[in-house]
């Protein structure tokens, strides 16, 4: 799908555009020079614009309140580690999945490109694999975090959420996917280990991701209590 055939929302119509035509969300870094219609790396976070969205509870794509009910953008890990980046509303959500080639270019690795090293390249939260599916998790809550559990300052503040209570899974073109379940690798402190997701408890908000060696082998979800198809996606 051509980006400039997705509906845009109101509020993402009213953003800045650069050279391309894409509008240039919230959190998005832009030097004091930067004019719009001029290229601009829409990869390069905006730490400080990031923290002041998250901390106000504001829309990291259109910038605006976000109000009770909010929404996050993430890999299967950030669903793992309950960690994923600004809030969202849920139409601006679905408009970056589809129009946003950093998002809906799953099959591909991330670009690297002179420079990078500013992008937070370095952050220990960053799986440079691009993940089979996407997820779109909606919550009332969430934690803002600037350093992680030892006490060492993150690359870009982060938040974590609690509790989601709506998930939605996409697939790698950002579009809603047909699957139930995955089993994926998923990073732990004993390495990497394989996870089983079933799809359809944890949209509802259900802990239905499973580490157990005899849940993966069997499908088995011990939230839902019954065995999966069996057809598995591997992958990060």
């Amino acid at each position: 799908m051509n980006w400039r055939d997705v509906p845009m929302p109101d509020a993402i119509a009213a953003l800045p555009r650069e050279a391309r035509g894409f509008p240039v969300p919230a959190f998005v870094y832009r030097p004091d020079d930067w004019q719009p219609g001029q290229p601009l790396d829409l990869r390069m976070l905006d730490t400080d614009a990031a923290l002041i969205l998250m901390m106000a509870r504001r829309c990291g794509v259109c910038g605006l309140p976000v109000g009770y009910r909010m929404w996050f953008i993430g890999g299967p890990m950030c669903l793992y580690n309950r960690i994923f980046e600004t809030p969202t509303h849920r139409e601006c959500a679905e408009y970056a999945m589809l129009a946003c080639p950093h998002l809906n270019n799953s099959q591909h690795e991330y670009v690297t490109r002179p420079g990078d090293e500013l992008l937070g390249h370095g952050d220990p939260n960053l799986i440079k694999t691009r993940p089979r599916y996407q997820v779109l998790v909606s919550t009332r809550g969430y934690k803002v975090l600037t350093r992680d559990e030892t006490g060492r300052r993150l690359a870009k503040p982060l938040a974590k959420i609690d509790p989601w209570t709506e998930c939605e899974w996409r697939s790698n073109d950002g579009t809603p996917t047909a699957d139930t379940y995955a089993v994926l690798d998923v990073p732990t402190s004993r390495g990497f280990q394989q996870a089983l997701y079933c799809f359809d408890c944890i949209s509802t908000g259900h802990p239905a991701i499973s580490l157990n060696p005899v849940d993966i082998a069997q499908r088995y979800c011990g939230s839902c209590h019954r065995f999966l198809a069996d057809e598995v996606h591997a992958g990060v």
